[in-house]
C-alpha cells in the first residue's frame, strides 16, 4: 500500500512541476510581448 501511494504521490509532483514551467513560459512569454509593445 505504502509503495503505491508513494508511487502516486511522485506522479503528482512531476505533473505539477510540468504545469508549474508552462506557466512559467506563458508568463514570461507576456511579459516579453508587453516590453516589446513598450519598446516600439
Amino acid at each position: 500500500m505504502y509503495d503505491g501511494d508513494n508511487w502516486k504521490i511522485k506522479s503528482l509532483e512531476m505533473v505539477n512541476r510540468e504545469l508549474f514551467k508552462i506557466i512559467i513560459e506563458t508568463i514570461d512569454k507576456k511579459k516579453y510581448n508587453n516590453t516589446k509593445k513598450i519598446w516600439i
